[in-house]
């Protein structure tokens, strides 16, 4: 132990820990974990269809004015989609489709979590707000290629499963966002961070119910072939479906907070551990490096160094909102800063 004391007391030794303990949390609050930043996004080989993987991610340009006045104008509407599911679904929330205007309170989204398929406007993915949603379960149809149709208009929500009528909420409307910025994504959500493996085989968006007469599409793409990186619009209206050869998110969230989508798990709060645990050294052997000057009190010490970490983590959270892997957490910033003060006072103790 005398050892120890000693080696701490030396400034290069402390030092070189001190830099050591910096690589490491930047290492690990930057890396991208199993994220290539490669869109995982291709065409299905000998067939038509789109292949979304894991951080795939495919979008429209925002509509331009005139679609938007027709999504306005509208009575109602339907979505038609041709899809397979994976096997093996994420046990996460994960969006198959979503129509966002840069309010994600006001977002359409068909999405899936574990074999339902749920569709909704807002972003409740874990249903902790109780916001009014219609889903049902794709076990019942071993999750085989199916042709899946929602309508949703004044009499209510209908969802059909090739042909039939499987699920009805006559109390529920779902809306199109219409404002400016409304854009259509698929695979993923405009964060990067709700990535949906399967096929597409065909899309179609239409205006009014498929049962009424005069229906007009407003979007269809049916997935046969890529040019120019883009899949283009079969309904005349422009709006050609982009794939980018990066999946960089549309949107990014900084500093996020989690009173939405708080879940009390273990996994949550291992994550808030390792974020406390892994600045207490990095402020431990700042405030020892920092009061090794003679010219600077303990108690000086102590502020710059909170200050100092909690900067640091601030632009590991900013850096993280740029990477879908990761996310950018306001929750993080406070244990990152926390852990750095209690290793600052551990060094106030050893000298009281």
């Amino acid at each position: 132990m005398p050892q120890i004391h000693q080696l701490i007391h030396n400034r290069t030794f402390s030092t070189v820990l001190l830099v050591l303990a910096l690589l490491g949390v930047l290492f690990f609050g930057l890396r991208p974990k199993d994220y290539d930043f490669t869109n995982r996004v291709a065409l299905i080989k000998g067939g038509h269809g789109l292949q979304f993987e894991k951080y795939g991610l495919a979008y429209t340009q925002p509509f331009d004015e005139r679609t938007r006045q027709h999504l306005a104008k509208v009575e109602g509407f339907s979505v038609t989609l041709d899809f397979q599911l994976q096997p093996r679904p994420n046990d996460g929330f994960s969006l198959v489709l979503c129509l966002n205007n840069g309010d994600d309170d006001e977002q359409l989204i068909i999405g899936q979590w574990r074999t339902h398929i749920i569709a909704m406007n807002g972003d409740d993915y874990a249903h902790k707000r109780k916001v009014p949603r219609i889903s049902f379960d794709m076990a019942g149809l071993n999750l085989s290629r199916t042709v899946l149709t929602l309508t949703s208009g004044k009499n209510g929500t209908r969802i059909y499963a090739n042909g039939g009528l499987i699920k009805e909420k006559a109390g529920l409307t779902l809306k199109m966002p219409t404002r400016k910025k409304t854009r259509l994504i698929l695979g993923n959500s405009p964060y990067g961070r709700h990535s949906w493996r399967g096929a597409l085989y065909g899309l179609g968006f239409y205006g009014g119910v498929l049962s009424a007469n005069g229906i007009d599409s407003l979007i269809l793409y049916d997935f046969d072939k890529i040019e120019d990186g883009m899949v283009k619009d079969r309904s005349g209206n422009g709006v050609h479906l982009l794939i980018p050869q990066s999946a960089s998110p549309i949107k990014k969230k900084i500093l996020a907070v989690p009173w939405h989508d708080f879940g009390a798990d273990s996994g949550f709060f291992w994550d808030l551990v390792l974020n406390f645990l892994g600045f207490v050294p990095l402020g431990f052997l700042l405030t020892t490096v920092l009061t090794q000057s003679a010219s600077l009190s303990l108690q000086k010490g102590v502020l710059i160094t909170i200050l100092t970490c909690f900067f640091l983590s601030l632009c590991i959270e900013v850096a993280q909102a740029w990477m879908p892997s990761r996310s950018s957490s306001m929750l993080d910033l406070v244990m990152n800063t926390f852990g750095a003060g209690v290793g600052a006072g551990l060094v106030r103790l050893r000298r009281s």
